[in-house]
């Protein structure tokens, strides 16, 4: 702790790559005093060589917390007697907690971190001052039997135990203020360094004639969103190359990696790319602005970033749900993906005219304008 302000504890997910560029963000632009826990299945490497950048020692990587025969033995225990009560304890992250337990008398934020974790949190309730920033996942009940009608009040009462929550789009917040009736919410983005590019002459670049790059985002999380799109773009993209976005997560348990990259081989051969890589964020940019249209077919709050550094490029966008809410609600031009249904060829294929690229452009540098989101981050912090 610094010049006698308290430190504010940032515990992220350690295999997001998102993670990578907060954290940057916040040593680079916040006043205050900050630390940081680093989930497992982290890059260890990656981390490490960050926070040697900014030459600071204040993290903890939770894979190498080394674990001792006590934490191995309570992660199984738990892991099988709370799984018996709901899958939302089939992992009892036993490690981590014990790390974020250190430091309970500072105030502790949740970026992004799954609600099973946060409910093992919460439950134990021993924290001075606990807080979360949603990346999009906002439950809502899901029945009226017995279980739902319990999980829903075991939400409600693990939501109201946060001091803050920030979120990311307006939309969010609204779900926890009707749904839980939370009144600490905030609307909030992220800032980043690569959203603040500022070089007009890129927005004069014209695509090839008669070839347009079509991406599908944001992740194999939604495998399923880009199945349902396929007979359409199969319709209207013939002339298209296509890129999906399935370099997060990893692992493939459910098929829907193998599924889609079978059928999309099929129906576009050649002309289909399936992105299986994750990136750094420079390099991530880079090669989404290589793409003429985006098309993020997922009703919930998904792939902001990627729609930001889209929009900054003037690129076309055809969104949904609460992405295509909150980029409207702050003056974007957007596309529905509904009118993809009803849309030809041509039209699809006819990108953004350069008044309406440079609109979007310009809107982007105005709200995500680096040092003004940094000073309301700062603001945030404070309250917690």
């Amino acid at each position: 702790m610094t010049d006698g302000k308290r430190m504010i504890v940032h515990v992220f997910i350690g295999e997001s790559s998102i993670s990578l560029m907060v954290i940057e963000n916040i040593i680079k632009h916040s006043a205050c005093d900050n630390f940081f826990i680093v989930t497992k299945k982290a890059d260890a490497q990656k981390y490490r060589e960050l926070f040697k950048k900014y030459r600071t020692g204040n993290f903890v990587l939770c894979d190498e917390v080394k674990p001792s025969f006590l934490s191995k033995a309570i992660t199984r225990v738990s892991s099988v007697i709370f799984g018996r009560l709901s899958p939302l304890f089939t992992y009892f992250p036993y490690d981590e907690i014990r790390t974020i337990f250190r430091y309970r008398k500072n105030p502790i934020l949740l970026h992004g971190i799954s609600f099973s974790f946060i409910a093992h949190l919460l439950l134990l309730n021993h924290f001075q001052s606990f807080s979360h920033v949603c990346w999009g996942y906002v439950p809502k009940p899901s029945g009226k039997n017995i279980k739902s009608k319990l999980l829903f009040l075991l939400r409600r009462s693990l939501f109201r135990g946060y001091k803050r929550i920030g979120c990311l789009m307006t939309e969010d917040k609204t779900d926890f203020e009707t749904l839980y009736g939370i009144t600490v919410a905030t609307t909030i983005p992220y800032q980043s360094d690569i959203l603040n590019y500022n070089d007009p002459q890129v927005l004069q670049i014209q695509p090839v004639p008669g070839r347009r790059k079509v991406i599908l985002g944001n992740s194999a999380c939604y495998t399923d969103s880009y199945l349902k799109l396929l007979p359409v773009l199969e319709r209207i993209a013939a002339p298209a190359s296509i890129t999906c976005m399935l370099s997060y997560p990893d692992n493939d348990t459910t098929g829907g990696k193998k599924e889609v990259i079978e059928k999309f081989t099929f129906a576009f051969g050649g002309e289909f790319t399936p992105w299986t890589q994750q990136l750094d964020m420079e390099n991530y940019a880079e090669k989404m602005k290589q793409h003429d249209i985006y098309i993020c077919n997922v009703d919930r709050q998904t792939g902001l970033f990627a729609i930001y550094i889209m929009l900054m490029y003037g690129k076309k966008l055809y969104l949904t749900g609460k992405n295509l809410a909150w980029i409207r609600e702050n003056n974007f031009i957007v596309h529905d993906v509904n009118q993809l249904e009803t849309e030809t060829s041509e039209t699809f294929q006819t990108l953004l005219g350069l008044e309406e690229r440079k609109h979007n452009h310009e809107r982007i540098l105005d709200m995500l304008s680096p040092a003004a989101l940094a000073n309301e981050w700062d603001i945030f912090y404070l309250q917690l």
